[in-house]
């Protein structure tokens, strides 16, 4: 989607298919068993082929509270 379209259409995600990426779950580009950007990168193409218009990014930050400090270490 280009700017022109925004601009032209500010209600552009009414029609839009949104993907939500846990980036730290969807794809590991190295093997190493943790996903990453580039894991993500190389399948871009899938999700355009699957219909996707926006892919929408989790944020992959560290918790600041306890109990989700525990979870990410039971993920990291």
């Amino acid at each position: 989607m280009t700017n022109s379209m925004l601009k032209n259409d500010p209600l552009w995600f009414k029609n839009s298919i949104i993907y939500e990426v846990p980036v730290r779950a969807f794809a590991d580009s190295n093997g190493d068993g943790i996903s990453d950007f580039r894991g993500l990168t190389e399948k871009l193409d899938y999700l355009q082929d699957l219909g996707v218009t926006t892919v929408w990014l989790l944020p992959c930050q560290n918790a600041s509270n306890e109990v989700a400090r525990k979870v990410n270490a039971i993920i990291v």
